[in-house]
């Protein structure tokens, strides 16, 4: 068998965080923020006996004052979603060893992005700063937190 009859069907989505941290004083407003978005998988696990594959995808969402140059974030917003995927048929030690399971991290992040999307835009309001939407698809949350990505990697 090779990896490239099998695939992934989504069977549960589970929020596990939601939460934002305030950090400056109320009552102050800004015109515009400055963001910086990290995205990433902090964990994935695989049960052979259920044949399910579950995989977390967390969103760390901080702004900042657009107009200053340098500003001290504002607030921080973190979002954490687990995707429960079933494999079409049983995944063996080579189709690991072939790479099987890289593409359930993308279908978690395209299945989890619109309520991580949804949750930013909700939290950032709650924390009194300036409304802020991420893009509808995930492959601009990914150019987004690209272009802020200032590393010589």
């Amino acid at each position: 068998m090779t990896i490239e009859n099998l695939s992934f069907e989504v069977t549960e989505l589970v929020h596990l965080e939601r939460s934002w941290e305030r950090l400056t004083r109320k009552g102050k407003t800004w015109d515009s923020l400055a963001v910086e978005l990290d995205y990433s998988v902090p964990k994935a696990s695989y049960s052979r006996k259920r044949g399910e594959v579950a995989v977390e995808t967390q969103y760390i969402f901080t702004a900042f004052d657009a107009s200053i140059e340098d500003s001290a974030p504002l607030g921080k917003v973190t979002s954490r979603f687990a995707v429960v995927m079933r494999a079409s048929r049983e995944i063996t030690e080579l189709d690991v060893e072939q790479g099987a399971l890289n593409q359930t991290t993308g279908l978690a992040h395209e299945t989890s992005h619109p309520y991580h999307r949804m949750l930013i835009e909700t939290m950032t309001r709650e924390m009194g700063l300036p409304p802020f939407s991420l893009p509808f698809d995930f492959e601009g949350v990914a150019a987004m937190a690209t272009e802020g990505d200032d590393s010589d990697d």
